[in-house]
């Protein structure tokens, strides 16, 4: 048994449960259900006279209802029995019941059975592990790993790294162009001019991002993704649960990069003659 199964069989309910509204028998069915929705929980507490007397659930209340049941009717006509289970008890105690019980959550009631919360299996979630983040984070990946901030601090590989980035990039973009050039001049003599420019007027972009593909740095750029999504998510930034993250990213630059570069590209070739055509073709590629 590890030491984290240990710590957690010692924890009682009281520790980990939520509090939540509850009503009372006279209350009316329209309160109650206001009650539910604001406490995002499908069971509800019923007391009397400040003690613990059932709940009410989503599928009780349905029943009511459905049975022709008046909004302005009392809680105590639609409440069903339901267990409880004391805040001293055992966390092992309170999974058992949740496993074998019908209920969603357990009532937590304290040694006079008044109500004090409810205990649900989200309650055991290990909160440790998905503590606040940031909701936006920006990065960069490098051949030296990736490069995370929020805007006020920054964290991961950092300056020579991003420098580097920078020229291997344009090491690309060069190599790209040249690789370009040399294709378009063993090929001039056979095809249009009309057919020369849109063929290699994309060329160079198609070669810069199949070269992207073949270097480490795409699969760093992927890592980048999926830890900035589990950052914005709240996620644990443990291995498991970031390598199921999207790779793509929708603020990711080189989504504006390639948009940038299809514009240019469709609005300066001499595809079609009309400058209007190709404006307004590259706005709808770029959008």
């Amino acid at each position: 048994m590890t030491t984290e199964k240990l710590l957690q069989d010692t924890h009682k309910v009281g520790q980990i449960m939520r509090t939540v509204d509850f009503v009372d028998t006279f209350d009316s069915l329209a309160q109650a259900s206001v009650r539910m929705h604001e406490n995002f929980s499908d069971l509800l507490p019923v007391v009397q006279g400040g003690k613990f007397v059932g709940v009410l659930t989503e599928k009780s209340l349905a029943r009511a209802i459905s049975g022709g049941m008046l909004w302005t009717a009392a809680v105590s006509d639609a409440m069903i029995d339901a267990p409880t289970i004391r805040s001293d008890a055992p966390q092992d105690e309170a999974l058992a019941m949740l496993t074998s019980q019908p209920f969603s959550a357990i009532t937590v009631v304290d040694h006079n059975h008044e109500v004090l919360g409810i205990i649900a299996a989200s309650c055991f979630s290990p909160t440790a592990l998905t503590e606040n983040r940031p909701m936006m984070v920006g990065g960069m990946a490098t051949p030296f790993g990736v490069y995370l901030t929020n805007g006020a601090i920054g964290a991961g590989a950092q300056g020579f790294s991003l420098v580097l980035t920078g020229f291997v990039l344009y090491v690309l973009i060069f190599a790209s162009q040249f690789a370009s050039r040399q294709i378009e001049e063993a090929v001039i003599n056979q095809m249009t001019e009309q057919y020369r420019q849109v063929i290699f007027g994309f060329l160079p972009t198609v070669l810069f991002f199949g070269l992207m593909r073949f270097i480490p740095l795409s699969g760093t750029h992927g890592a980048e993704h999926q830890v900035v999504h589990a950052i914005e998510r709240g996620e644990p930034l443990v291995p498991e649960v970031v390598t199921r993250m999207p790779r793509v990213h929708p603020r990711c630059g080189t989504n504006v990069a390639v948009g940038a570069s299809l514009f240019l590209t469709i609005t300066q070739i001499k595809w079609v003659a009309s400058d209007e055509i190709r404006l307004a073709v590259g706005l709808i590629i770029w959008a």
